[in-house]
């Protein structure tokens, strides 16, 4: 069985937030790759995006014009209890 688009999508946030220690400085390039990786339109990748800003799990940075940041550091299988 094949990963789905949250663990693959949190795969994606992990890597380019190295671990969540550092800022996702471009969330365009991140969610492009995690649609030519997934094979999921890339529209679907920016909904579940937004859904973990609105859960908590990232966060935009205020200061910055399009950086994103890992808000609250959870497990994958935590991520998915909010997700559904």
């Amino acid at each position: 069985m094949g990963k789905g688009l949250l663990e693959i999508l949190y795969e994606q946030i992990m890597f380019f937030s190295e671990n969540g220690t550092s800022n996702i400085e471009s969330p365009n390039f991140m969610a492009q790759e995690t649609h030519k990786y997934s094979g999921v339109p890339k529209k679907e990748v920016i909904e579940l995006f937004i859904q973990l800003v609105q859960i908590g799990f990232i966060e935009k940075v205020p200061t910055e014009k399009y950086a994103y940041r890992v808000k609250e550091h959870l497990s994958l299988i935590n991520v998915k209890k909010l997700i559904h």
